[in-house]
């Protein structure tokens, strides 16, 4: 649930019950938990400096300290401030949640992109076959993949980054595979659930976050994750929390794009010698 424990989301429903909070006021709970990790300094100019993360998502702070120390949630003063007991759970849950530009990016992507006939070409003209992609896996790709799996009907796949859910959908349909899809955007998770409403034997779609998969072990034969572990915290975390959602003798499929170091050509490296390499081969 958005790398949140789920004793940590009841805590946080609570407060906000008690507290609406601004998107500013949000941004402001979560640079200080990430001062906090990082042992950075959190008085104003400093945070202002890391709240650049967001990019063009980044609210308008001036009012935002001033409001959270009234209600209690952070305290100090320009030259620093420190989260209260009360803050601490809420700035926790925000930073895992939205740590940077990209939570924000892909809760307006997915609806943009469905909606907008010039993507729909895009998709078409650059990855064979219009299915919502966002990254770089195109028809070709995920045939062989998919040549590769050998998924059946008796078969349940799960499909990590899934976004609006549109290849999974295909995926379904082609193999006749139970497909559940895993995506951190609310917004993409809603779309789908709601365009597969009459398909829910075979496809279902939930909120989650590769850095805590809070799913039944080995419950699924198979997992994909097209170009979707570059956001993951550690890696070797996320492969292991997989590794362990699949029953024995299933499979794991994995597209990610990892270039040569520095200006070597394409080619110079070996793939085993990749950070994903390097992981696997571990």
């Amino acid at each position: 649930m958005d790398g949140i424990a789920k004793d940590e989301v009841g805590a946080v429903d609570g407060l906000n019950r008690q507290v609406e909070l601004s998107e500013a006021e949000i941004q402001i709970l979560a640079s200080l938990e990430k001062a906090k990790l990082e042992k950075t300094k959190a008085d104003r100019t400093t945070l202002e400096v890391s709240g650049e993360r967001y990019w063009i998502f980044l609210e308008d702070w001036s009012t935002a300290f001033s409001s959270l120390i009234a209600s209690g949630l952070i305290e100090g003063d320009e030259r620093g401030y420190s989260l209260t007991k009360t803050g601490r759970p809420l700035a926790h849950a925000y930073h895992r949640e939205r740590p940077d530009m990209y939570w924000y990016y892909y809760q307006r992507f997915y609806p943009a992109a469905r909606a907008s006939a010039a993507h729909s070409r895009l998709c078409e003209r650059v990855f064979g076959q219009d299915l919502c992609q966002e990254g770089m896996t195109d028809m070709a790709g995920l045939n062989d993949l998919l040549n590769l799996l050998n998924l059946n009907s008796g078969d349940h796949l799960l499909d990590l980054g899934c976004g609006a859910g549109v290849i999974a959908e295909h995926i379904s349909h082609r193999t006749g595979a139970r497909v559940t899809g895993l995506d951190y955007a609310a917004s993409a998770i809603v779309e789908a659930n709601q365009r597969t409403a009459d398909k829910r034997a075979h496809l279902s779609f939930v909120k989650g976050d590769m850095n805590a998969l809070d799913l039944p072990a080995a419950s699924f034969d198979a997992a994909i994750s097209l170009d979707t572990l570059y956001w993951v915290d550690d890696l070797e975390e996320t492969l292991s929390q997989i590794v362990d959602l699949i029953r024995p003798g299933g499979q794991i499929g994995i597209f990610m794009l990892q270039g040569p170091p520095g200006d070597a050509p394409p080619g110079a490296e070996a793939a085993s010698a990749s950070e994903l390499g390097r992981t696997l081969t571990k």
